[in-house]
């Protein structure tokens, strides 16, 4: 599902009662949560294969 689908979603949700600020805050908040569950597993990710790295200097 991507941002635009998200975003159609929104739109439309909003539509209905005319509650686009809550509509984007929802988004928003949704898609910043997402980002850093991401961004910390990448950071777990990175640590993990940091052990494992060789010094070849």
């Amino acid at each position: 599902m991507s941002l635009q689908e998200i975003t159609l979603k929104a739109k439309v949700a909003a539509n209905v009662g005319y509650n686009y600020v809550e509509a984007y805050i929802d988004i928003f908040l949704i898609y910043l949560i997402i980002c850093s569950m991401v961004e910390y597993g990448f950071k777990r990710y990175e640590k993990y294969l940091r052990t494992y790295k060789t010094i070849n200097a």
